[in-house]
């Protein structure tokens, strides 16, 4: 019987000494209340939708919005809107376009090009032009106008004023 009760006892100490479960540690006890109840995070803030740069023109009481091309002339137009609106005089040109002197020169990148009314167009690096009818020549696409309707009646007889800006569109 001793022998049992040895044999016993050694099964139920290699068998809590062998057992995987973890220890338990029991939080030491405090006085101190519950910590506050967490505030519920608040709802994620809706993202603010991102818009377009786009090139705005001012002429005789309208706005009219162009889509920027990707060229480094844009970059570089972009980069002289960035410092202030620019405002140009522009003369009526083959009863196809309206163009006139930039105060500043663009890089080129000319490509063979057959025009649409509504395109703006970088001419020999220092002219801007605004097509409202059809040409074909080496040009270089600034961007193309978003609405095109009326527009020889917003252009206009004769010579314009158009003021260029850039303008964040949603």
């Amino acid at each position: 019987m001793e022998f049992k009760l040895i044999a016993l006892t050694l099964a139920l100490f290699l068998t809590a000494c062998g057992a995987a479960a973890p220890a338990v540690t029991p939080a030491p006890e405090t006085h101190e209340s519950a910590p506050a109840a967490e505030e519920p995070a608040a709802p994620p803030a809706e993202e603010e939708e991102e818009g377009v740069m786009m090139l705005r023109i001012d002429v005789n009481d309208h706005v009219l919005y162009a889509e920027l091309a990707d060229n480094s002339s844009v970059s570089a137009l972009t980069e002289q809107l960035e410092k202030g609106p620019v405002t140009l005089e522009l003369e009526d040109y083959g009863n196809f376009e309206k163009s006139g002197p930039l105060p500043f020169t663009l890089p080129e990148n000319n490509e063979q090009l057959t025009t649409a009314a509504g395109d703006v167009i970088l001419y020999q690096g220092k002219t801007l032009a605004l097509y409202y009818d059809v040409n074909r020549w080496s040009l270089t696409r600034l961007g193309r106008l978003t609405d095109v309707n009326d527009l020889k009646s917003i252009l206009g007889e004769g010579d314009v004023t158009v003021t260029l800006s850039l303008e964040e569109v949603k």
